[in-house]
């Protein structure tokens, strides 16, 4: 069944941001009783104007199927139908690939970290977000079975590897920043690119890794089979709270100013289609998504304390980047978000 969400996600057919939106909508049709376009949901308004561009080629950052449910309840559930547009995914393999991507024209729009939007400016280039999805990371760090005795915080994992999706990924820019906070040297804790997927569980199994630094639902197969237990997790506010000092927006609709003004109409269309598929999650949740459910923007706004907290975390995981380029107020533009009438 190539159709079958279940299916392409347990073959790896698809890619992991594609992975990731295929999972998170399996789950909320499972929630739902049935197929996700069965869902009651907020309508747009019929006076909508038509967007300028009728296809739009949105790449999807590796964020983990909790984060891609959002955009795969757009797609699925016809909001960006809505909208006169076809949305085209495009698999992108982290956030240098994200930005290397709307460079280079190969797409229109990214659904992705906030910390791509930094690392532009950082580099000079004009790119913001313009709706957030998630509000908190969702990073849980599991410490594998053998060792739960002798692991309370980062300073217990010092010298031993951990596993994360990949090398420079929001999951090791994490690590590091606990690191700093616990007055360690942010290369004290040895890395290893584990993957998103159940082979990241079989290295922790194996005590391949002592640790990983995983998303749901990687992080709930752990605990459910008994091969770990958290010991920092962000699913939850309170949770999170334990890191950083307030929100930490950890991914959400982002392009470049020129396109946004070339292309308002449809810049608008994805703010809707944002905050459409927002409020579809909150009025209809999802069992399978309860760890998880708070990690999601209630409005699509980018929250006042959230730019500085994944600023501070990325000055400490790469300190050698020149950072005062960056400017927090041209980061991210709440005017589509606020225009939205559902």
């Amino acid at each position: 069944m190539a159709g079958d969400p279940a299916t392409a996600v347990e073959h790896g057919a698809i890619g992991p941001g594609l992975r990731a939106a295929a999972a998170a909508t399996l789950v909320l049709a499972m929630a739902c009783g049935g197929a996700p376009s069965s869902v009651a949901s907020p309508r747009a308004s019929p006076s909508v104007p038509a967007s300028e561009k009728g296809a739009l080629r949105i790449g999807v950052e590796a964020l983990g199927a909790v984060a891609g449910a959002p955009l795969a309840l757009g797609q699925q559930l016809g909001y960006f139908k809505d909208e006169g547009i076809s949305a085209e995914e495009v698999p992108l393999s982290g956030s240098q690939a994200a930005l290397d991507a709307l460079a280079g024209g190969i797409v229109d729009v990214v659904a992705g970290s906030y910390e791509t939007v930094l690392r532009a400016q950082a580099r000079g280039r004009a790119v913001q977000m313009i709706a957030v999805l998630t509000d908190y990371p969702g990073l849980v760090v599991e410490v594998g079975k053998k060792h739960e005795g002798q692991v309370r915080s980062i300073r217990d994992l010092v010298g031993h590897p951990v596993g994360v999706p990949a090398l420079g990924s929001p999951a090791e820019d994490i690590l590091k920043y606990l690191q700093k906070q616990a007055g360690l040297a942010t290369d004290s804790v040895p890395t290893v690119a584990a993957g998103a997927g159940s082979a990241s569980v079989a290295l922790l199994r194996s005590d391949s890794i002592w640790a990983l630094a995983t998303v749901d639902p990687i992080a709930a197969q752990v605990e459910q089979g008994g091969d770990g237990r958290p010991i920092y997790d962000t699913r939850t506010p309170s949770l999170a709270a334990a890191v950083w000092p307030g929100t930490w927006p950890a991914s959400g609709f982002l392009l470049t100013v020129d396109f946004a003004h070339q292309n308002p109409r449809t810049v608008q269309s994805l703010a809707r289609v944002a905050v459409r598929a927002l409020k579809s999650m909150k009025a209809h949740p999802a069992p399978e998504l309860a760890a998880d459910a708070r990690i999601f923007s209630s409005d699509a706004l980018m929250p006042a304390d959230g730019p500085g907290n994944v600023l501070d975390t990325l000055k400490v995981a790469e300190p050698r980047t020149d950072w005062s380029k960056v400017d927090l107020k041209r980061t991210y533009d709440n005017s589509y978000v606020k225009k939205v009438k559902v």
